[in-house]
């Protein structure tokens, strides 16, 4: 059985329109109204002439039974994911298949360093698909009143070699340490809430400052502004900035929300740097021995 993934062509137009307004795929989209052609259309000519835009089809014997779209975000180097496959060709592992073969284009590692996907929390066929295909499952949010989860999935090594500092230990960071583990991420420090200077830092992680300035590849240092601890000092030392996880307006409660949100601002960061992380690690010494 031979497969093909291609590019979308221009010819592609009216076989998507088809596709997004059958009552299967409407079912489980945000915006389940029909699309008038002409809007299609229009949308469909932006889509192929955007160069930060891919999407690509899946053919089994010359005839086209799936298609994936990655679309640009707000933060440099995340793609968004939207799959579908042809109504008379449901329930065959095809999505998987489609998945598998994208994820591994040349085109999809040159544009991000981290992809997202959201599905409806009742939408199991969809939960299966990405589960299968080692995403993480970084959170349930709410968006015009309908449940869904949302996925992240690192491409390559640029998240697990960017250099991450994290104080404290609220709930904030301890979400964010947990998805970050779940990335294999190996380059973050958990700094203690205690740790509250320039000289308490250094004596706690002798030689960090000076490495992070000699490897010139920067760092960001996450912090919830909710610790005691916390001072204006901390965005003097760190080259790319300081994220505050609890600058967002948001909640304790919104956990989610907010480990969400660091994690593509850290696959933005790491995508801009891709060029120098290679092979790059923080010494050992800065790890407590185990």
């Amino acid at each position: 059985m031979k497969e093909v993934l291609r590019p979308y062509r221009a010819d592609d137009a009216e076989r998507l329109l088809i596709w997004r307004n059958s009552a299967e795929h409407r079912r489980w989209s945000f915006h389940s109204r029909e699309i008038s052609r002409e809007e299609h259309l229009e949308w469909f000519s932006r889509f192929l002439t955007d160069s930060r835009r891919i999407g690509f089809f899946l053919e089994i014997e010359g005839i086209s039974v799936a298609h994936v779209r990655f679309d640009s975000c707000e933060n440099q180097g995340i793609l968004n994911i939207s799959i579908a496959v042809a109504p008379e060709h449901g329930g065959k592992g095809l999505g998987s298949k489609l998945l598998e073969l994208a994820l591994g284009r040349s085109e999809i590692a040159d544009r991000a360093s981290l992809i997202s996907a959201d599905t409806f929390v009742d939408n199991q066929a969809s939960i299966r698909l990405f589960a299968k295909q080692r995403f993480v499952q970084v959170g349930t949010l709410t968006r015009d009143g309908k449940e869904f989860i949302t996925w992240r999935k690192p491409l390559g090594k640029d998240i697990q070699r960017y250099p991450l500092i994290l104080l404290g230990d609220t709930l904030r960071v301890s979400k964010l340490g947990g998805t970050l583990k779940k990335f294999s991420a190996k380059n973050f420090l958990i700094v203690p809430p205690s740790i509250t200077t320039r000289q308490a830092l250094t004596a706690h992680f002798p030689g960090l400052l000076e490495w992070l300035r000699v490897s010139q590849v920067g760092a960001l240092f996450l912090v919830d502004s909710s610790l005691s601890g916390f001072c204006e000092e901390w965005k003097t030392l760190f080259p790319d900035g300081v994220y505050d996880l609890g600058e967002a307006g948001l909640s304790v409660g919104d956990c989610s929300q907010i480990s969400t949100r660091a994690i593509d601002q850290i696959a933005s960061l790491a995508f801009q740097k891709r060029s120098r992380l290679e092979g790059l690690n923080f010494p050992r010494e800065f790890f407590p021995a185990t």
